[in-house]
C-alpha cells in the first residue's frame, strides 16, 4: 500500500491586475469633423475601388487583415476585394452622437445613429454605427465600422438620441481600442 492520497485543495485564482481602460471625452466638434472626413474619404475610395486612396485612409493592421483574408480565399487583391463590397452607407443618413478616445488619444470610437437596411433582405431599422479610428503615421485612419440594431435596445436608443455620452462609456460596443 502506498501513501494516502492528499485531499485536493483549491488553488487561489490570480487577481485581476489589468486596470480598466481609461477613456477620454475629446472635443466633440473636432472628433465629429475627423470622423466625417476620414469615413467619407474611405467611403469614396471603396466606391471608386481606388487602392491607393483606400490604403491612405485605412489602418495598416486592417489593410493586412483584408489582404490576408482575400489571399487565403485564393482570390486576387485588390480586384476581388473591391468588387465584392456593398456600398458603404452615407453619413448624411446618420446623426452624430459623440466620440470616446482611448487613454493615449491614439484611438477613437465615433458613434452615429440612423436608419439603415443591413443585408439584401433586411428591414430598415434604427442602428448605431461606430466608426473606429486609429492615429497612425501622424493622421487619423479608419480601422473598422460596426453596426448595432437598436430595435431591441429602447433605453440605449433613447440615450443615444439624447447624445448621452455616458452610454458610450458604459456599453463596450461603443469603446475605442485600448
Amino acid at each position: 500500500q502506498g501513501a494516502p492520497t492528499p485531499a485536493p485543495r483549491e488553488l487561489p485564482l490570480p487577481q485581476e491586475t489589468t486596470p480598466a481602460p481609461a477613456y477620454v471625452v475629446p472635443n466633440q466638434q473636432k472628433a465629429k469633423e475627423i470622423a466625417e472626413t476620414v469615413y467619407n474619404t474611405w467611403r469614396l475610395a471603396m466606391m471608386r475601388a481606388d487602392e491607393q486612396a483606400w490604403a491612405g485612409c485605412t489602418s495598416a493592421a486592417r489593410q493586412n487583415k483584408i489582404r490576408n483574408m482575400v489571399v487565403s480565399e485564393r482570390k486576387q487583391f485588390p480586384k476581388d476585394f473591391f468588387s465584392k463590397q456593398p456600398q458603404p452607407p452615407q453619413l448624411e443618413h446618420f446623426s452624430y452622437v459623440g466620440s470616446i478616445a482611448g487613454s493615449g488619444n491614439r484611438s477613437m470610437a465615433c458613434t452615429f445613429v440612423g436608419k439603415l437596411q443591413l443585408g439584401e433582405k433586411g428591414q430598415l431599422a434604427e442602428n448605431a454605427m461606430v466608426v473606429e479610428l486609429i492615429f497612425e503615421g501622424g493622421k487619423w485612419k479608419l480601422d473598422q465600422t460596426r453596426f448595432f440594431n437598436l430595435s431591441q435596445l429602447p433605453d440605449v436608443k433613447k440615450r443615444l438620441h439624447a447624445r448621452d455620452l455616458s452610454v458610450l462609456q458604459e456599453q463596450d460596443g461603443f469603446h475605442p481600442y485600448d
